[in-house]
């Protein structure tokens, strides 16, 4: 899951910072395989921790927001993003989803309906002991969210990307139980290969236009088979500590990428529609220093301050 936290997170920040043949875009594609792992992920830390409903949602938080807030504060003092209005505000610090408006680092609507996610986790916790319980109450609720949500306020859009979270939890169901444990696991190789190709192909074909609608199908879908088939490939995997690093370091390089880009942009005129192949290369490979450097001297910090904290309150 690591190694594809890694390929995700370089898939958002190269699409900003790279120059792709054909007009392909990698970005989308990215935070869709981040919504599937996350649904994944949310139902395996439910199976595994018997937290409570609080804690639950109280270590989502204090994983997400701390990172998220120096970063939109770093975005506002080196002038990326301008000193946001009382809405604004309201929703970058309490991450609540509101009608045509996206937070002010602009890469934070995904953290909103992360939160939505968790939301119904820890409500699931709370009002269910039973873990069978709680996953069909999530399953149940993110149907509606998706009805309510995608389809009906959102009408023009239809991402359906709490759906994504939906085929997260179906990948858990399908790991825990093992569904797969006899078949050959190197067809799984052939979907995965798959899904990575259909992720290229319908932006080029299906989403030319650049409307992704129903990116749960078109992109959803191919997300799917890629988070499956290296889930249940995991010991034929060869290991790789740059990977690994990298996954750890995602959320910060998925936060910091865009400032960092801006910082570039402004420092050495830097611009992807006319620079060269090596230069794009070159400064994409700064953005990711930059962020891993953020990651280990920030993110790391605060996450260990935190644990910290919490262990002597408890």
């Amino acid at each position: 899951i690591q190694y594809l936290r890694a390929v995700a997170a370089l898939m958002v920040s190269a699409n900003h910072v790279l120059n792709y043949p054909l007009n392909v875009e990698t970005g989308e594609q990215g935070v869709d395989i981040f919504f599937i792992i996350s649904g994944f992920i949310m139902l395996y830390i439910m199976d595994k921790n018997e937290k409570s409903w609080s804690e639950f949602l109280n270590s989502r938080f204090l994983r997400i927001a701390p990172l998220y807030y120096l970063c939109t504060i770093f975005a506002i003092i080196i002038g990326f993003i301008e000193i946001p209005d009382l809405l604004h505000s309201i929703q970058a610090i309490t991450f609540i989803k509101f009608y045509k408006t996206s937070p002010p680092l602009n890469v934070g609507w995904t953290l909103e309906y992360e939160f939505i996610f968790y939301a119904l986790c820890s409500f699931s916790i709370l009002i269910f002991a039973r873990k069978k319980k709680q996953i069909i109450f999530i399953l149940f609720m993110l149907l509606c969210a998706v009805i309510l949500i995608d389809f009906i306020i959102f009408s023009e859009k239809k991402y359906g990307h709490f759906a994504e979270f939906g085929l997260g939890a179906l990948i858990f169901l399908i790991y825990r139980f093992k569904f797969f444990k006899k078949v050959n696991k190197n067809i799984f190789i052939i979907f995965a290969l798959v899904g990575f190709f259909l992720l290229i192909y319908t932006d080029i074909v299906i989403y030319k236009d650049n409307f992704t609608y129903l990116r749960f199908v078109y992109w959803g879908i191919p997300s799917f088979l890629i988070v499956l088939s290296i889930l249940l490939l995991e010991d034929k995997i060869f290991h790789s500590k740059l990977l690994l690093y990298l996954g750890n370091a995602s959320y910060s390089i998925y936060l910091i990428h865009l400032p960092a880009l801006y910082i570039l942009e402004n420092t050495f005129n830097y611009d992807k529609l006319n620079s060269s192949f090596y230069w794009q290369i070159f400064n994409f490979i700064l953005i990711i220093i930059f962020a891993c450097l953020v990651h280990t001297y920030i993110e790391k910090n605060i996450s260990n301050f935190l644990k910290l904290k919490l262990r002597k309150k408890n």
